[in-house]
């Protein structure tokens, strides 16, 4: 990733610091291979390097000591959950020192948006998740780490509802973040995993090096049942989460999105844009709270 294209607080703006991270975690000397150029670098094409890889991240720049998933599940770009992260904290502008609770819609194995964000920025979070083995992997994964009095991990046991059921009677959110399926089917899923491999320029298509099971990927509709789902129930969760988020994979779905929450009144969006070297995502944030509404783009 180029160092200019992320937010000016991201550590990971200059890159990997292999050797560095190896130092950290030593296992992840066997995945090092040679780049074209004669650099160091890591074998993407290789899940487990790939899961190395987040684990050496994880231990030298945030402390996470313990974090493993179980195979096939997501294995998330850390880079880029630290920059969805730092985008959407500028957006909420909260005055300095202000205790944030943050609610993680559909956490996963690896719960990484919940552990960037309390040691990033000492927040309290809840991270929910649909999948049983997720559910517990991810628990896991908080309870090792002792962070149980900042991290909760709650089953969603109603797997058609979002927000339904999963906070306490009286518990409020400032900011809610969500990685959605972006797939409507697993077919469409193996397509974009082979357009990711051609733009990596690996031949072979087949492996899915980030991983990601059907409950991770997959939702009837796609990312814009699921978005367009969580807008509408988003209203009636208006008085206890200030800020709805979520990452949309797609240009062309957030023109949908807008002229949904235009329906709403006293409703205010924004879009901001993430980029991730030559990637370029879209974080749609919406919120009832009384200030004039403001597009930063044009959709």
């Amino acid at each position: 990733m180029s160092k200019s294209t992320l937010h000016p607080y991201n550590i990971h703006r200059e890159g990997y610091n292999l050797k560095a991270l190896c130092a950290s975690l030593p296992e992840l000397n066997k995945f090092i291979i040679k780049s074209k150029a004669g650099r160091d670098t890591i074998d993407f094409s290789n899940p487990a390097g790939v899961l190395c890889l987040n684990q050496a991240l994880l231990k030298h720049h945030y402390g996470i000591e313990h974090w493993n998933i179980p195979k096939g599940y997501l294995c998330p770009p850390i880079p880029g959950r630290a920059e969805y992260l730092l985008l959407v904290k500028d957006l909420m502008n909260k005055p300095k020192g202000t205790k944030i609770h943050m609610l993680d819609i559909g956490c996963g194995a690896n719960c990484v948006y919940t552990l960037l964000a309390h040691k990033m920025f000492n927040w309290t979070c809840v991270g929910t998740e649909v999948d049983d083995l997720a559910f517990g992997n991810a628990k896991t994964i908080v309870a090792q780490n002792k962070l149980e009095n900042s991290i909760s991990i709650r089953l969603q046991r109603k797997p058609d509802a979002i927000f339904e059921n999963i906070s306490y009677k009286g518990e409020k959110f400032d900011l809610m973040v969500c990685n959605p399926p972006f797939h409507k089917n697993l077919e469409d899923a193996r397509r974009g995993t082979s357009r990711k491999w051609k733009n990596l320029g690996y031949k072979d298509q087949k492996k899915l090096n980030f991983g990601g099971k059907k409950s991770e990927l997959v939702y009837p509709g796609g990312e814009p049942a699921f978005v367009g789902q969580m807008i509408k129930e988003s209203f009636y969760y208006k008085d206890r989460i200030e800020w709805f988020t979520s990452l949309v994979s797609k240009d062309e779905n957030v023109a949908v999105y807008i002229r949904q929450l235009k329906k709403f009144n006293n409703l205010r969006y924004e879009v901001i844009e993430m980029k991730l070297g030559n990637k370029t995502s879209r974080i749609l944030c919406w919120t009832w709270v009384a200030k004039p509404k403001k597009k930063i783009h044009s959709y």
